[in-house]
């Protein structure tokens, strides 16, 4: 795909810097706004997103309801603009390290700072779902911790443009499986719950170092999370 980097270094206003990570949409990279002098994260969708006039469409759309999210446990979206052929989202830049890789390093957490960080997502999730605006893909690589201990909800509403392009894992459902909630293996409409459902899934991963079903295929555990209790802690 092409890069950020084989064009120039300052796009829409951004001097682009160092590549964050690769993700479903595209890349990640950080960067300054040159007005503002504000660091940002600026994503880049993948060419073949950003060539379907729908698609685009879609990210528009989202982007204009993640704009009216103003929490401090939720990274904020600056900007959705196109520069020549590519389509970038500027969102707010947020220091620290992921949940995913906190707990790699550390194993499980002690329940309190465990319901710490419940308790972050559950505000952001709280003012979200008042404007009318579901995750449907909360997992501990899209919760970073700040040096400060806050916890910050990230990617919010992505999954939903992903679920409509069909730019999942399984072709058909939205959402990382190990922590996807029974109604969508059912084919059923995320909402709110589901996003509750999804951080009781990181929530019983931070306390117990597991996986509330850890299947050897997916089809095996998208059944586990329709039908099955998890292991009881």
């Amino acid at each position: 795909m092409n890069t950020i980097t084989n064009v120039s270094p300052v796009i829409g206003g951004y001097r682009v810097g160092e590549r964050l990570g690769e993700g479903g949409m595209g890349e990640v990279f950080r960067a300054v706004d040159t007005m503002l002098e504000r660091e940002v994260a600026l994503k880049v969708l993948r060419p073949e997103m950003g060539a379907r006039a729908e698609v685009v469409e879609r990210f528009r759309v989202e982007a204009i309801a993640l704009a009216r999210l103003h929490h401090r446990h939720i990274a904020a979206v600056y900007s959705f603009f196109q520069q020549g052929d590519q389509h970038y989202i500027a969102m707010q830049y947020v220091r620290g390290r992921t949940l995913e890789a906190t707990l790699q390093q550390r194993g499980p957490l002690p329940w309190r700072e465990a319901a710490a960080v419940a308790m972050d997502v559950l505000q952001a999730l709280e003012h979200a779902h008042t404007l009318g605006v579901v995750h449907r893909d909360l997992k501990p690589a899209n919760l970073m911790i700040d040096p400060e201990g806050r916890t910050v909800v990230m990617d919010f509403g992505i999954a939903r443009v992903m679920a409509r392009s069909r730019q999942t894992r399984a072709g058909t459902l939205v959402g990382t499986l190990e922590y996807i909630a029974p109604e969508i293996v059912r084919g059923e409409a995320a909402d709110a719950r589901s996003d509750l459902y999804s951080l009781g899934c990181v929530l019983y991963e931070m306390v117990s170092g597991a996986l509330p079903f850890d299947s050897p295929s997916d089809f095996a555990l998208m059944r586990a999370h329709a039908e099955q209790a998890p292991r009881a802690l």
